[in-house]
């Protein structure tokens, strides 16, 4: 700052020497002198607003935090519920149908995520398979460690039961699979009594 200052009043004394020796004069370079100073310092501002605001940017998009937990009380829609349309609302992506497989399912996040209705009728899954910021099921994510992913859960109250994890296992239970100690997907199934 003390530089464009200091800079700022040479130019002006420049200027103000260049008009008492040539009263008269139209010389273009002390415009030009002034106009690439202004310039300049529209542009130092101007990054620095740049700056500021891609800051500000990236600390609220890394502060976004989605969990399944938090969306417990809603069915898919074919339960009639709306869970897939919140989750893809929280995440601000959209919804993709998916009927390449032997049931349909919806795909959130570019397939990163998907949800399914069980087999059988008594409901649905959720299961992420690529990491996606902010978004966790129990507080667990796939690439995180699967030392951290059993401490996160069992701090959470849930219990291991066949490698599943739940603490009601008659409405809910989350299970991932890992791959050299780390987690390669993590799955939510909520059972629904029809």
């Amino acid at each position: 700052m003390r530089k464009k200052i200091l800079s700022l009043t040479l130019i002006s004394a420049i200027l103000m020497l260049s008009a008492c020796s040539k009263p008269e004069s139209t010389d273009d370079s002390v415009d030009v002198i002034t106009e690439n100073t202004t310039e300049a310092a529209d542009t130092n501002s101007a990054e620095s607003v740049s700056d500021s605001t891609a800051e500000k940017s990236a600390d609220s998009a890394s502060t976004v935090s989605v969990d399944i937990k938090d969306f417990d009380n809603l069915a898919t829609k074919e339960y009639g519920g709306n869970l897939e349309q919140a989750l893809a609302d929280a995440l601000n992506t959209t919804i993709e149908d998916n009927s390449d497989v032997d049931q349909e399912s919806s795909l959130l996040c570019d397939g990163s995520i998907e949800i399914f209705g069980s087999a059988n009728g008594t409901g649905f899954y959720v299961t992420q398979y690529k990491e996606v910021d902010g978004f966790s099921i129990y507080g667990v994510h796939v690439g995180m460690p699967a030392e951290e992913a059993v401490k996160t859960l069992t701090d959470q109250g849930l219990k291991e039961e066949n490698e599943v994890y739940s603490s009601d296992i008659s409405k809910y239970y989350v299970s991932f699979n890992t791959e050299g100690d780390i987690v390669r997907d993590v799955s939510y199934v909520k059972i629904i009594d029809r």
